[in-house]
Formats: structure tokens, C-alpha cells, sequence
């Protein structure tokens, strides 16, 4: 009988992926809206940023408010911190917008578990924090390598999340859920028009590229083990364009009706 099943744990898993995560936004308030569970969120890089904001009391009008806020002038506000130790921005402008935001929450004490993911380059691993200070652990998640200035942490120096774990779901599956939901931005580069097709361009596009696509042979390996994977089709747009990328947040959401048949159906 239907009342004998156990409620299935949902996981939702947000990936990497610049301000092209605006989705994200979109792809929260449409399971909200379908009132589809959220027990416990994983986020990669700008997916821990906007995951962490919605683990924090849950408000979807905040998370929008937030998104609307990044404007051309906050992000060069965030980003007038240049450095030369390791990265071209020191990230303590970053810090301090993030604590703005979060002000001292620590993971541990969020109702809806919460884990950030970052990467340690001395050893290759990720780093999973699933306790302290919340906005720390979104600056260590967000550390674009040659952007940022390394976070050091204990005998760790980290750089962002979608280095080792674009889209970490095991993680999700670690933290007890049954039924992971992933949202996987490591597409975008190369579909549709996006995708470069006319001649090899310059060294950096060149390296450019070969980032990308070890980003996304590696998503794809990570969503594998997902039971639902939402992929929003979108113009590509820079890591920090988030006034570009602000019609990611329909995009995200469009994308999860996509798939809410087959969420409802494997939910019970």
C-alpha cells in the first residue's frame, strides 16, 4: 500500500558554471512551485552560492532579489581586489559581499543540509564543507582558478568546486538521498550555436576550450549517476555576465517543467 512506502530523501545537486547558475533560481522556484521536496542541496561553485542562499531560510523571494542585485556595478565592486598571489582578484571584496549576505551562519545549524563543494590543489580532491562559516565555504567553492586567489584552509588551497566535482552527485548520495536531482550547466559551451565550428582561434582560445570540454566530459561522468538530470538550454554567456545571464532563471525554470513528470513519477 501507497502509506506503507517510505518518503523518498531528495537531493538537489547544482552545478558549476559561472553566471550561467542564474538557472539555478529558476530551476529552485519551479520545484517549489510543483511542491517537489528539497531535503538536502549540494552546489558546486555559483551553484553553492545560490544553493546556500535557499538553504538559508528558504526564501525564494530573497534568492530573486539576490539575483537581481548583481549588477555590472556590484560585480566590479566585488571584483575591484586585484592581486598578484595566485589569481588576479585577492577575494576579500568577494568575502565581504558574501558575509553581507549570509552575515555568520554556519553550515551545521541550517535546517536543509547543506554541503559546498571546493577543490585542493595540492592533492587533486575535493573538499566538502559540510560545517562553518557558510559564506567562507561559498568563497572557497567560487575560487575560479587564475580569477581568484586560492583559499587556504588547514593544509588545503583551494580553487572552485568545478574543478573536481562540476556537478557532485555522489556527494548527494553520501549526505543520504535517494533520488538525486542534478542540474548540469557544463553543456552549455558546446550546444547549439554556441558551439565553435569555423577555425582554431588564438593559444587562450585554444586553452579555453580544452577547459571546457574537460569540464564537460567530466559533468557527464558525475550526472551519470543521477536520477534526474535538468540541462537548460541557453545562450552561452561569461562567467560573470549575470546581467547577461539573467534569463537563465526562465530557462531553469522552463527546463525543470521539462522534467517534472518524471520527478513526480519516481518521487513515490
Amino acid at each position: 500500500m501507497w502509506f506503507f512506502k517510505r518518503k523518498k530523501r531528495v537531493g538537489l545537486v547544482l552545478g558549476s558554471g559561472g553566471a550561467r547558475g542564474m538557472a539555478h533560481v529558476g530551476v529552485i522556484k519551479s520545484l517549489v512551485k510543483n511542491k517537489v521536496p528539497i531535503d538536502l542541496i549540494v552546489g558546486s561553485s555559483v551553484g553553492a552560492f545560490f544553493g546556500g542562499l535557499y538553504a538559508v531560510g528558504r526564501n525564494l523571494n530573497k534568492l530573486e532579489e539576490v539575483a537581481g542585485g548583481l549588477t555590472n556595478g556590484e560585480i566590479m565592486k566585488i571584483l575591484a581586489d586585484p592581486t598578484w598571489g595566485g589569481g588576479l582578484v585577492k577575494g576579500g571584496k568577494t568575502l565581504e559581499y558574501l558575509k553581507k549576505i549570509f552575515a555568520e551562519v554556519e553550515i551545521q545549524n541550517l535546517t536543509l543540509p547543506f554541503c559546498a563543494v571546493a577543490t585542493d590543489i595540492i592533492t587533486a580532491k575535493p573538499v566538502l564543507f559540510r560545517k562553518g562559516n557558510l559564506a567562507e565555504a561559498i568563497r572557497a567553492s567560487i575560487s575560479i582558478p587564475l580569477m581568484y586567489e586560492p583559499v587556504r584552509y588547514k593544509n588545503a588551497v583551494l580553487v572552485d568546486g568545478g574543478v573536481s566535482c562540476p556537478v557532485p552527485v555522489e556527494t548527494a548520495k553520501d549526505m543520504g538521498a535517494d533520488l538525486v536531482i542534478a542540474v548540469n550547466l557544463d553543456g552549455v559551451y558546446f550546444s547549439g550555436n554556441n558551439q565553435k565550428n569555423s577555425h582554431i582561434g588564438s593559444t587562450i582560445d585554444v586553452l579555453r576550450d580544452s577547459y571546457f570540454a574537460l569540464r564537460y566530459n567530466l559533468a557527464m561522468k558525475e550526472i551519470a549517476g543521477a536520477a534526474v538530470v535538468i540541462e537548460p538550454t541557453m545562450k552561452f554567456v561569461e562567467d560573470f555576465d549575470f546581467v547577461g545571464g539573467r534569463d537563465a532563471i526562465k530557462v531553469g525554470e522552463k527546463a525543470t517543467e521539462a522534467e517534472m513528470t518524471k520527478i513526480k513519477k519516481l518521487l513515490y
